[in-house]
């Protein structure tokens, strides 16, 4: 084995003595070929892997922040989107990393890059590519100078972007500004946003957001707390297991689906969870219940009647037990009544693209289709798409479709977790046994 070899070995190896992990890492750092596909190796291969495991050692982790600056800009778009909450120590490694490699020369094609970007920003600063200035080139003292001139653009979104290039790159000062300020509360949520995720160890910014953490906007009071919990300087939320909030149906409306007691245990278990914990306000995560109170006869019946159909048998006792509901499925909000329509209503253009690229060939009978549910998300009767309800919000690529054209015994339509990371349809015989099937799956996970 050649001492290259050994050095690797020895720098990945989580048991070896931690003195010798970081002896290993500057060696390797000082010892990288020039060439951009070594220093693209020993960044993804090695020092990425290693600055982004929370469990391994501060001090490894640290020596491959300093290190990722051998590697010039392969780096940088990892490295400012990189977040180290409560470990300012590597957040600082980072930011000297970043301003390192921002007074090297770039290569010849980045150095092409940043002059057509300054060009285009030079008498205006125009959302793109303004927002990706520091993903693109890092802490660059041309990028700089730019970011510090969107801190006082008259665009409220320029501001925000430029607060959290700021911060990404080790500069608290126009985050703590804008916390201070009394225009724009969206700027203002962001500035904390920005502090929670790259704080660098200035007592002055956790200052800020302590105080903002008294804002009158609630949007901004979220942002500051939620970043003071990342932090791990005030502590999270947590569901008080006292009974189901007033606001939730006590019995199930129909014994057939128990949906009371299916969504108060997910319910539960979200808001037990820190990562969910930080999306809600206070009071809900107290609650234990993140659905709303039940839906009405008569808002279930203006569903029915804007779709011209009765609802399924689950669907409709769903909705009698909350009128819309935030989970932790594949789609993070399932929408009230007065929301459900058809999928074309909403993603028209969604299903145009599908079932002009997907959908191409001899199309599935109705029974080839309800015969290969539960085995292929891929060929399905696509057609189905132009007469399917949503009953979700979108969210990453997917949504949750009932299918009226595909009707049981029971009264129970075909029930969809359509995505393009599937990519296609997971298929249901019903949205009870879809959303059984989504909690069972967030479980394992």
């Amino acid at each position: 084995m050649d001492r290259t070899e050994d050095l690797w070995r020895v720098a990945g190896d989580r048991d070896a003595p931690t003195d010798r992990r970081v002896a290993a890492i500057r060696e390797l750092a000082q010892a990288v070929e020039p060439s951009v596909a070594a220093r693209a190796r020993l960044w993804h291969d090695l020092l990425r892997a290693i600055l982004f495991d929370e469990s391994d050692a501060e001090d490894v982790r640290i020596a491959a922040a300093h290190a990722a600056a051998a590697v010039d800009g392969v780096a940088v778009n990892n490295l400012c989107g990189s977040t180290s909450p409560d470990k300012p120590a590597i957040r600082n490694a980072i930011v000297a990393a970043l301003n390192e490699i921002g007074q090297q020369p770039l290569s010849e094609h980045m150095e092409g890059r940043i002059h057509e970007d300054l060009a285009k920003l030079e008498s205006e600063l125009t959302t793109f590519p303004f927002v990706n200035l520091t993903l693109s080139f890092g802490a660059d003292s041309r990028i700089v100078h730019v970011l510090h001139r969107g801190a006082n653009d008259a665009d409220a979104q320029i501001r925000a972007s430029a607060v959290l290039q700021l911060t990404r790159i080790g500069d608290m000062a126009p985050a703590m500004l804008a916390l201070a300020s009394e225009q724009d509360a969206d700027v203002r949520a962001t500035a904390a946003e920005a502090i929670g995720y790259y704080w660098t160890g200035e007592p002055e910014a956790i200052s800020a957001l302590q105080k903002a953490t008294t804002d009158p906007d609630p949007a901004v009071t979220k942002a500051a707390k939620s970043a003071l919990r990342r932090l791990r300087l005030i502590k999270f939320a947590k569901p008080q297991r006292d009974g189901a909030p007033t606001t939730m149906r006590a019995a199930e409306i129909d014994p057939t689906f128990s949906w009371s007691e299916l969504l108060r245990r997910w319910s539960f278990d979200l808001c037990d969870d820190e990562a969910f914990a930080l999306t809600q306000d206070d009071s809900v995560i107290e609650s234990g219940w993140t659905g709303a109170g039940p839906a009405t006869e008569d808002e279930i019946r203006d569903v029915e009647r804007r779709l011209g159909r009765s609802l399924p048998p689950s669907y409709r006792s769903f909705l009698a037990t909350t009128n819309g509901y935030v989970g932790g499925g594949s789609v993070e909000r399932m929408r009230a009544a007065s929301e459900v329509r058809p999928f074309v209503d909403d993603e028209g253009a969604w299903v145009d693209i599908w079932l002009e690229t997907a959908g191409e060939g001899t199309p599935l009978t109705i029974a080839e289709h309800v015969a290969t549910r539960g085995q292929d998300v891929v060929h399905a009767r696509w057609q189905l798409l132009s007469d399917a309800i949503q009953v979700s919000d979108t969210h990453d690529g997917a949504v949750y479709l009932l299918c009226p054209t595909i009707v049981d015994d029971k009264g129970e339509w075909e029930a969809w977790l359509f995505a393009t990371w599937l990519p296609g349809a997971a298929r249901f015989s019903s949205w009870w046994d879809l959303i059984n099937a989504e909690y069972q799956t967030w479980r394992a996970s």
